[in-house]
């Protein structure tokens, strides 16, 4: 059960006025909301929230570590000399997910062009979109698409640039 306490105002250089909302909640302690368009809360928060709050972070660090893209046990982004290359997404045998390889010129066994995560463990997708979106987010564009037949098979195979700073 919330319990509302009051308001309180502090007025700061008479410009502009920031207005209090108490609230005291049971297991929080004492929670202040800012009444502004979209109000937030800054809490006082107790030993089960701080823990909370400290594994919450660590997990958002640690994902963003693993949104690196590696190939062939190397970052791309420390590979300074490759500014094009291929993606090609594919379902495997049994498989809900899709596999990405990516080709930056290192060889052309599926081993050596498997996207992988730091610990060289196989890093699988939802769609082509979520590649896309994470090739993005390491700072490569999308150019151009073509088709490619190997071994009876038809792949669509994506050319991706380096964005320029």
């Amino acid at each position: 059960m919330w319990e509302y306490y009051g308001n309180l105002s502090y007025e700061k250089n008479a410009l502009f006025t920031i207005s209090f909302l108490v609230v005291q909640a049971p297991k929080f302690g004492t929670v202040f909301a800012k009444d502004l368009i979209k109000p937030y809360l800054v809490c006082k928060l107790n030993q089960t929230m701080k823990k909370g709050l400290i594994i919450l972070l660590l997990v958002i660090c640690y994902q963003t570590k693993a949104q690196q893209i590696f190939v062939n046990g190397q970052s791309l982004a420390t590979l300074k000399n490759v500014n094009y290359i291929t993606v090609k997404a594919q379902k495997t045998w049994m498989a809900t997910r899709l596999s990405a390889f990516l080709d930056y010129g290192q060889g052309t066994s599926e081993r050596e062009q498997e996207i992988t995560d730091a610990n060289k463990k196989s890093m699988f997708f939802k769609s082509k979109v979520e590649v896309f979106n994470l090739l993005d987010r390491n700072g490569w564009e999308l150019v151009d698409n073509y088709e490619e037949t190997k071994d009876g098979k038809t792949y669509i195979l994506h050319i991706f640039r380096r964005k320029k700073i």
